[in-house]
């Protein structure tokens, strides 16, 4: 029988709420962070968006309670009341734009994903600015999405448009710049660019060796896909020693 709040709700605090919800949360009691976030939601004024945020806790726990049209139903809800609660030109409304993007993208609906990940991009570029770590995010996941799509030539500005962000911001020996060579190179690799994916794939090694060190997972990830291009491109004799470091 699923649990219900309905009798204790109103003797719980908003805090009081955000920590159970937590709780829940963490320990996969999902019909308990369910039945809590919902009437939380009740409790709280539709003209207010703390009722949106008890919304999307709903979308979340059905999410990875594995409800996913559920999850479906209450981030379309979400979305309505910070609509009209906040606005939709405005950050949090780009927020959850995001993770429902991200849930119908691991549902494999990818062309239900890409306007909301497109709209949160728009959003966010406007409110925040190009330099802003939520519109990088946005790029991010708009490449991703691209790229499982196949649409290498649309993901490959994205990539390079948050290499150049990320370059900007970090420098060029932050990890996270790495991280941006890297997913490029990735890309280059797919799209059969070896000759470009070569040395993206060298600087995001270098980078991450000096400031992650060699027993870093993040090294031994440059380590495997530098072999796997030289492989490719028929070094074999460079790719057995990066192979066996990798290890």
């Amino acid at each position: 029988m699923q649990y219900s709040y309905a009798q204790d709700i109103e003797n719980l605090s908003y805090p009081e709420i955000d920590s159970l919800l937590n709780l829940h949360e963490s320990n996969q009691e999902y019909d308990k962070g369910i039945s809590l976030s919902l009437e939380a939601s009740k409790k709280s004024d539709k003209q207010d968006s703390l009722c949106g945020e008890y919304l999307e806790w709903a979308a979340y726990l059905y999410q990875h309670s594995g409800n996913k049209d559920k999850a479906i139903e209450y981030y379309n809800k979400t979305l309505t009341v910070f609509a009209n609660t906040l606005g939709k030109n405005t950050a949090r409304y780009a927020t959850t734009l995001s993770f429902f993007a991200k849930h119908r993208k691991d549902m494999g609906d990818y062309e239900e994903a890409l306007p909301l990940y497109s709209q949160a991009k728009n959003i966010r570029e406007k409110v925040l600015g190009l330099e802003h770590p939520q519109f990088v995010n946005s790029l991010h996941n708009l490449a991703f999405l691209h790229e499982a799509m196949g649409n290498y030539e649309k993901a490959l500005p994205l990539f390079i448009q948050t290499k150049n962000i990320n370059e900007k911001i970090y420098g060029v020996e932050h990890p996270e710049f790495a991280s941006s060579l890297n997913n490029l190179a990735v890309l280059h690799y797919q799209m059969g660019n070896y000759e470009k994916a070569l040395p993206l794939y060298i600087q995001a090694k270098n980078i991450r060796e000096k400031k992650m060190g060699v027993e870093h997972p993040k090294f031994a990830e440059s380590l495997n896909n530098l072999a796997a291009l030289h492989y490719q491109m028929g070094n074999y004799e460079k790719a057995l020693p990066l192979y066996i470091q990798a290890k």
